[in-house]
């Protein structure tokens, strides 16, 4: 009986193990269309300024002189590259750049599969407005241009929030600019990768 067993034991040892199912190429297994050529600078800073100018809302990274971390969601509008945002000066990420100006942001989309996803990471300087630069963003805030004025005014409609009440007159806003240093495009569907880096500034 024990020579039986034995040899059962062999048998079961030597047939095949069947390789782990990959998942969208999760698994580090293979992924299943090949990699497309990366984008040119061009194209990928093209790429950037019109996903910045079709959404209208990131999560913001923001540390204090301590290096304390504090990420929320902000509602912006862009040009070009840079990005402006607007708090309440009290705020803990107002009080945060103020000590602090390197921050860092995500712009992305929910996706069903791994290789739907897309999204831009960005790491930059924010500097706080003032005089007549803040004046005129400010009035851009109030208009809301382009998809993002569309965006913003669908979600107040939806919540039953009206402008005046999420933007009431007369109210102090500190407003700040975004400048990237450095920013990374992750589109799955064209590469299982890190994503390509796009740099303002060289060898950084």
């Amino acid at each position: 009986m024990k020579a039986l067993i034995a040899l059962l034991a062999v048998a079961l040892l030597a047939l095949p193990v069947a390789a782990e199912e990959p998942v969208d190429g999760v698994s580090g297994a293979s992924w299943t269309e090949p990699s497309l050529p990366p984008l040119s600078d061009e194209e990928l800073t093209q790429k950037i300024t019109n996903w910045l100018a079709g959404h209208w809302m990131l999560t913001l990274a923001t540390a204090d002189r301590r290096g304390e971390p504090h990420a929320s969601p902000v509602v912006y509008f862009s040009e070009g590259t840079t990005i402006y945002v607007r708090a309440k000066p009290d705020t803990n990420k107002i009080r945060n750049i103020e000590q602090n100006p390197s921050v860092a942001y995500t712009v992305w989309e929910p996706a069903a599969k791994f290789e739907q996803v897309r999204s831009l990471q960005v790491s930059g300087r924010a500097r706080v407005l003032r005089g007549a630069e803040r004046d005129r963003v400010e009035r851009i805030f109030r208009t809301a241009p382009g998809t993002q004025a569309a965006a913003i005014r669908a979600f107040l409609e939806k919540e039953g929030i009206s402008p005046e009440q999420a933007f009431p007159e007369g109210e102090a806003w500190t407003i700040v600019a975004i400048e990237p240093i450095q920013a990374r495009w992750i589109e799955r569907s064209r590469s299982a990768d890190e994503g390509q880096v796009w740099r303002t500034r060289p060898n950084r």
